[in-house]
């Protein structure tokens, strides 16, 4: 930390209680997770997609003497290398401005890929959703090997012979025999080998798991693990449905901030901000939050200015996921963090849609529901699937 330090100046943000740090030179922000002052991961993004060229500099600054060796197959979207050290470096194309580095051993560098210094900010909220001009224009290379065309100016001597050409024409008879008699077979056998026992799960990069894979109620999770590991005590709802128009309600000290939530890709219009500033004027909370996977109208904006509400939108979003997501985890994968989450959170007892009264939850083989205390009112919610309820069943 102390050699990040030594080539990047002091960290704009250090939490130590979730290991983290984040760093900003030019228009490079490197966040990385630490572990008793030592790197366990760094991550560099920029505030323009990353061309190849950037890709292959950040390999050779993070080498430290060692060797990169891209792995999986031809095809594949994600782009995994390992270092001969055994650490890893990942690259989405879903994220096309990071390169994320972990394992192994980190060494700084002050020879970053070469960039149009950028004014100094405390904080970056959003990115730019363009590359730049001159990146437009310069086709990526490919990670793949590719085989040199034949031109007429070459030697005689470098051209085919009547032997090469039979050969090649009976391959070519082979091949379209085996495909269709044996086709079925030669599918199983062409599939690519293993990785190495040693390199970690790729699934924690697993394309499929992404914000947009989340049910809505796995989204209200979600961002309630983001606030408990930034601090915050964090209460939620264990049914379904509208509890005075809030998902999340957070306390730290003497503040109370209520935090509305939306998995949706159409833009939250103004009605719903007027619903939640509402609802904080009446519950006379510190501020509320409103945190959407997509992004708002223009009035919409245009309302919440000036107000005690925090705007957050799929961009700010992913950052703060990042932030909180600890080394070789994928916070997307819900079932792997959401028993240790229900017993660190406070989940009460909702209330009825019908007439406010207190719920209690019953279940039978394969389902769980609640339902209202009172008799005669049949007022009834949905259990959130993903919780384990430590509570007693009725």
């Amino acid at each position: 930390m102390n050699e990040l330090v030594a080539t990047s100046g002091q960290p704009l943000t250090e939490d130590h209680s979730t290991h983290s740090a984040q760093y900003r030179r030019d228009s490079w922000i490197i966040d990385v997770q630490f572990t008793n002052e030592k790197i366990a991961s760094i991550t560099y993004a920029k505030l323009d997609p990353l061309t190849e060229t950037d890709i292959q500099q950040l390999l050779k600054i993070q080498s430290t003497g060692e060797t990169w060796k891209q792995i999986g197959f031809a095809g594949m979207k994600v782009r995994n290398w390992m270092r001969s050290d055994y650490a890893m470096a990942v690259y989405d194309p879903k994220f096309p401005r990071v390169l994320r580095f972990s394992g192994g051993r980190y060494k700084p560098n002050s020879a970053l890929p070469s960039t149009t210094p950028a004014p100094l900010a405390r904080s970056v909220t959003s990115y730019p959703s363009h590359a730049a001009p001159e990146e437009r224009k310069t086709p990526l290379s490919t990670p793949y090997a590719t085989t040199p065309v034949r031109t007429s100016n070459q030697p005689s001597s470098s051209r085919p012979n009547g032997i090469a050409i039979f050969l090649a024409i009976a391959a070519l008879l082979v091949a379209a025999f085996t495909k269709g008699k044996w086709g079925r077979q030669q599918k199983v056998s062409s599939l690519p080998p293993p990785l190495p026992a040693n390199v970690p799960e790729p699934s924690s990069f697993n394309e499929k798991l992404t914000l947009d894979s989340l049910t809505w109620e796995q989204f209200e999770l979600l961002i309630g693990l983001i606030y408990q590991r930034q601090g915050w005590e964090v209460a939620i709802s264990g049914g379904l449905g509208p509890d005075g128009g809030i998902d999340v309600t957070l306390t730290r000290g003497s503040e109370k901030v209520l935090v509305q939530c939306k998995h949706r890709k159409d833009p939250v219009k103004v009605e719903e901000i007027r619903e939640l500033f509402g609802v904080h004027m009446a519950e006379r909370s510190t501020r509320a939050i409103f945190i959407t996977s997509g992004e708002y109208t223009k009035p919409g904006l245009q309302f919440a200015e000036g107000k005690d509400i925090e705007m957050i939108n799929r961009t700010q979003l992913l950052r703060l996921i990042g932030e909180v997501t600890r080394p070789g985890e994928n916070l997307f994968r819900v079932n792997q963090w959401v028993k240790q989450f229900e017993e660190e959170v406070n989940i009460f007892t909702p209330t009825c849609p019908r007439c406010s009264a207190t719920m209690s939850l019953k279940s039978g083989p394969g389902w769980r529901r609640w339902y209202c205390s009172r008799p005669r009112c049949r007022g009834d919610r949905k259990a959130r699937a993903d919780l384990h309820y430590h509570m007693v069943l009725e």
